[in-house]
């Protein structure tokens, strides 16, 4: 009894801590400055741009710290790319939506040396449901062991982002969060390249 009891009350400080932070961020959101400080250069520019995004409820991220951080921000039209350098070091980019040209998907598969998903989700499925672009990603090829899931963004002037989702070998779920992340950055990307959001 004593065990159930003490797994209630963590489940509560775990649950009413998160939403001490959601109802934080939000706070802290609509409290901003309607647009970021243009004054700002450099570290202190991408920082701002970086904290604004992760207050945003409609901001889109992914990645972790050894492969790299990005943020869709839902904040400011920027794509905000943190990427560990030699020596340790954080590599900050901030690419404005205007700059974005083309997202190219991607999706290895265990065994398989091709890319499997980029002709499947061209077209309406991306401007289609959500569903219908989680359909594609996990019903494409034979094996369904991921090695490698992302999209490499394409800026005007030329220059390549590998924003990744999984690395694997991994195992999606049925109801996978992962896929379901992925999804909504596809469907942002293509909002921006397309025009609905600049």
């Amino acid at each position: 009894m004593i065990i159930l009891i003490a797994i209630i009350v963590v489940w509560l400080l775990i649950v009413g801590g998160a939403f001490i932070k959601v109802g934080s961020d939000l706070h802290n959101d609509a409290n901003a400055p309607a647009t970021p400080d243009y004054n700002k250069t450099g570290w202190d520019f991408h920082e701002e741009l970086k904290q604004r995004a992760k207050w945003n409820a409609y901001t889109e991220d992914g990645g972790d710290k050894k492969r790299g951080k990005y943020w869709l921000s839902g904040k400011d039209p920027y794509l905000i790319i943190e990427k560990e350098v030699s020596g340790g070091k954080i590599s900050g980019i901030d690419i404005p939506y205007e700059n974005i040209s083309s997202y190219n998907p991607y999706k290895y598969e265990h065994g398989v040396n091709k890319n499997i998903i980029g002709t499947t989700l061209a077209g309406g499925i991306i401007a289609g449901p959500i569903g219908g672009i989680i359909g594609a990603i996990m019903g494409s090829g034979q094996n369904n062991l991921i090695d490698s899931l992302g999209v490499i963004v394409t800026t005007k002037d030329g220059e390549r982002y590998d924003l990744n989702m999984i690395t694997g070998p991994y195992k999606p779920d049925r109801d996978d969060i992962y896929i379901k992340k992925y999804a909504k950055i596809l469907r942002r990307l293509d909002e921006i390249v397309n025009g609905r959001i600049n």
